[in-house]
């Protein structure tokens, strides 16, 4: 896809890639703003679960790089990254600021759990990306 290696560049060339990936979740946010937008019976994005998932990419380390925002039938926003084989992390957003994640760590290790996100994003979560971000051996 033409679109997603642009997006991956301007990703990789940015020195703050939040304005990116807060565009995107708007993006995601209003192709999913109808019911059914799946055809199987989905829920629309909430506004307030947009504006979680919002807070949340403005409260994460700019060491990190920027996760895709997907749109989560329940209504919620999801942010993922995938840094490589065996080694991906998901956080669904909800409108009430609850984080469930889970991750894959790589040699089968996995993480999961629920969180709330309260003007800060929890400690596990900020240690489980940089853990993938260490065992993948990317760069900054």
């Amino acid at each position: 896809m033409l679109v997603g290696k642009a997006v991956e560049h301007a990703r990789s060339n940015a020195s703050d890639w939040r304005p990116l990936t807060s565009a995107l979740i708007e993006e995601v946010a209003a192709e999913c703003r109808s019911s059914n937008w799946d055809g199987y019976g989905a829920q629309p994005i909430r506004e307030a679960a947009k504006e979680q998932a919002q807070r949340f990419v403005d409260l994460l380390p700019a060491r990190f790089r920027g996760p895709d925002p997907v749109a989560d039938p329940d209504g919620n926003i999801a942010l993922s990254w995938d840094f490589g084989p065996g080694r991906v992390l998901t956080i669904d957003i909800g409108a009430d600021g609850k984080l469930t994640y889970a991750a894959l760590l790589g040699a089968g290790v996995k993480r999961h759990g629920v969180e709330q996100l309260n003007g800060h994003i929890p400690k596990v979560i900020l240690e489980t990306i940089d853990e993938l971000h260490e065992r993948s051996g990317a760069a900054g």
